[in-house]
């Protein structure tokens, strides 16, 4: 069976922009938005977060940031899942 090409319109992707569109129902202030999305992110989310070393000041930054990321992440382990495969053929 042969994967499908990544596109980045994975289950994971709609679970982070359902988080973050719950966030921006809860409040426009950036920094309360920011706030909440630190004290509620779980799993790969909040280490994500912990690493991050430049923190966004603009919700539309982390909002941006977080989606790319996690898109980049499930792009490389998808590859790697791959190259895993294929390595049992050589």
């Amino acid at each position: 069976v042969s994967a499908a090409p990544y596109s980045g319109q994975y289950d994971r992707k709609s679970h982070i922009i359902t988080f973050l569109s719950k966030i921006e129902a809860r409040t426009e202030i950036d920094s309360e938005r920011i706030d909440i999305f630190a004290q509620e992110a779980k799993g790969e989310i909040s280490q994500w977060w912990v690493q991050l070393t430049v923190k966004p000041q603009k919700w539309k930054d982390l909002r941006s940031w977080v989606i790319e990321d996690m898109d980049g992440i499930e792009g490389i382990k998808r590859l790697r899942e791959g190259q895993t495969r294929n390595s049992n053929y050589y």
